[in-house]
């Protein structure tokens, strides 16, 4: 008798496979330099170069899993390692759309799983749209994107983003927030410790304090 598989086993054994595909996808073109071109890889500088990300990405790789996958399902954490740009688009575009149908980021169920996978699927069509859009018009908009008024937008995109949507988490318990972000400001401003280990920190800090609050009665 043929087993079924549940909709969370599917979700996982698709997302395996796509990210093997999207893997295998990436090493083409370095594999066709030296198998095809013949081109000497230089395996010292490949390896160094390898370690150095590796000991950036691993603990912050961990802790944006540890701190995401709860919010948004299974199948929307495949989409988004997959596909990218996650912090500043994909996580914002999965967030407002549970929000949106009146579910809690915080709690999750099938229901927000659903809505969290249609809006990671539709951020990730429409960047691609974007950027293929932005490819077609970038010769005839170089000149007018360069000009010296638009510079400091482009120099804050990133800090603006980032400000709206912590302003928006703040405003929903300021008191859940308040720990990691005056010690994220406290070891960010200081420097005392590697900037890749601040956001594991962060993350223990703000569950510690958080239950903290909890046990005292502060939150609910």
């Amino acid at each position: 008798m043929k087993q079924t598989l549940s909709y969370d086993e599917k979700a996982h054994r698709f997302g395996r496979l796509s990210l093997c595909v999207g893997m295998a996808a990436t090493l083409i073109f370095p594999l066709l330099l030296i198998l095809v071109f013949r081109v000497p890889p230089d395996w010292a500088s490949i390896l160094s170069g390898t370690g150095s990300i590796l000991l950036l990405m691993i603990p912050v790789s961990l802790s944006e899993f540890l701190s995401i996958a709860p919010m948004i399902g299974s199948s929307a954490m495949y989409i988004m390692v997959l596909t990218g740009n996650y912090t500043n688009l994909k996580i914002p575009a999965s967030l407002a759309a549970m929000e949106a149908a009146g579910l809690d980021p915080a709690n999750y169920t099938e229901e927000s799983d659903v809505i969290s996978t249609l809006a990671m699927a539709v951020s990730a069509i429409v960047s691609i749209l974007v950027i293929v859009l932005g490819v077609l018009l970038i010769a005839p908009l170089s000149t007018v994107l360069a000009t010296p008024v638009l510079k400091p937008a482009f120099d804050n995109i990133v800090p603006a983003l980032f400000g709206a949507l912590g302003i928006g988490m703040l405003a929903k318990n300021f008191r859940l927030a308040l720990v990691p972000f005056l010690l994220g400001i406290l070891l960010l401003g200081t420097g005392v410790i590697n900037s890749a280990l601040v956001l594991p920190l962060l993350i223990l800090a703000g569950v510690l304090s958080a239950r903290f609050m909890y046990k005292k009665g502060w939150v609910k």
